[in-house]
């Protein structure tokens, strides 16, 4: 599941007063909405009592607006579930969109560092929520998403292995209840 590089992360804090005015930024933001704009999800039918599936994914996250005292970020997940033999038994596709109140001024940087670091954080239990709700409605055991990992912020002359952004090869459950076996 998604992992932010290290290079992606840190790239943009590079100074240690560039740290602080992130603090600063981070202390002053409030969210003032959450809310699901899409979700599409299909499942094919199968007639196998139980499938185990290998799930690929695409997590998108982009500033949609930035104004003096609020900007705007949209994070989009999408899912795909595949049969061990590689024929799609499933699609999940969610976007959720964060409206914040900023009392600091919300530069590009900021709103990109704060885009990679804590909106990621804010939204992953709705998309979590979202996918196990949803993928329990196909009849499925249900597939739960991992924690989101995002590696520490480290000085820029420490050497840090990067980290897999990959998607996850974990595999979900399709089961039928008695009553679809008929």
């Amino acid at each position: 599941m998604p992992r932010a590089k290290k290079a992606e992360v840190t790239s943009a804090l590079p100074e240690p007063e560039q740290v602080a005015l992130y603090n600063q930024f981070v202390a002053g933001v409030q969210p003032q909405r959450i809310e699901l704009t899409d979700v599409s999800a299909r499942t094919m039918p199968t007639e196998l009592e139980h499938i185990t599936v290998k799930v690929e994914s695409k997590f998108v996250l982009s500033c949609l607006s930035r104004r003096d005292d609020s900007f705007t970020i949209e994070a989009r997940l999408e899912l795909w579930f595949r049969s061990e033999d590689g024929v799609e038994v499933g699609h999940l596709n969610g976007t959720y969109r964060l409206e914040y109140h900023s009392t600091v001024v919300p530069t590009a940087e900021l709103v990109e560092l704060f885009k990679q670091r804590n909106a990621p954080m804010a939204v992953w239990p709705f998309m979590r929520e979202l996918v196990l709700n949803l993928t329990q409605r196909f009849g499925w055991s249900g597939f739960v998403l991992p924690t989101f990992l995002i590696p520490p912020v480290s000085p820029p002359e420490t050497a840090v292995s990067e980290q897999s952004s990959k998607p996850s090869r974990k595999a979900a459950t399709r089961k039928r209840s008695a009553s679809q076996q008929d």
